[in-house]
C-alpha cells in the first residue's frame, strides 16, 4: 500500500529517492517494523515546480520520489512479489508526474499561466493519481493476485513509454 503526499513548492527532500528507470527500490530502502497491520507501505509522492530561468526560458518539473523514512515492511512479509507491487506504487507516481508535466506544457503558455494554473492543474491530476493508487491496490489485492499484478505492471510500462518525452529533467 502506498502512502502518498506531494508538494508544489520547491522542496528538496535529501532523504528521498528520485524515480529512475535504471533504479528500482529494494527492501533495504524500507524500515522494518513488526507492528504493521499490512505487509508493507511505500511512501511515494510527487513534487512540482515551475518558473522562469535567468535565460528567460520557462520550466516545469514534476518529479516522483520514494521516501525511505516513511516506508515500512514487516520483516516476515518480504518477498519479490511484494517488492514488485511496491515498485508499482512508485512507478504509478512517475506515470502521473509525467501526465502532469504533459498537461502543464500543453496548457500553460506564459509565466502568468504558470503562476495561476500550475497548482490547480497539479491538484486535479493528483486527485486522479490517488484514485489510481487505490484502484491498483484493489485490483491486484495488494499484489497477491499475480495475473492482475502482471496486467497492471504491463499497463504502467506502456504508460511510461507513451509519456517518455515528459520525463523530468530538473533545471
Amino acid at each position: 500500500m502506498a502512502a502518498v503526499f506531494f508538494s508544489v513548492a520547491p522542496l528538496f527532500f535529501s532523504q528521498t529517492i528520485p524515480w529512475k528507470a535504471t533504479q528500482s527500490i529494494q527492501w533495504s530502502h524500507f524500515r522494518e517494523r513488526g507492528d504493521l497491520r499490512q505487509a508493507a507501505q511505500s511512501a511515494v509522492g510527487m513534487k512540482g515546480r515551475s518558473g522562469k530561468l535567468a535565460s528567460g526560458r520557462y520550466f516545469i518539473t514534476v518529479d516522483a520520489f520514494f521516501d525511505p523514512t516513511r516506508s515500512y515492511v514487516h520483516p516476515k512479509a518480504k518477498s519479490s512479489a511484494l517488492l514488485s507491487h511496491e515498485q508499482g506504487h512508485f512507478d504509478l507516481a512517475e506515470v502521473y508526474a509525467r501526465k502532469i508535466k504533459k498537461a502543464a506544457l500543453q496548457r500553460l503558455r506564459s509565466l502568468e499561466d504558470l503562476k495561476k494554473g500550475f497548482k490547480p492543474l497539479f491538484d486535479a491530476y493528483y486527485a486522479q493519481y490517488l484514485k489510481e493508487q487505490e484502484k491498483y491496490d484493489t485490483k491486484t489485492r495488494k499484489g497477491t493476485h499475480p495475473s492482475f499484478q502482471k496486467a497492471y505492471e504491463l499497463w504502467i510500462e506502456k504508460e511510461l513509454m507513451q509519456l517518455q518525452h515528459f520525463k523530468s529533467t530538473t533545471p
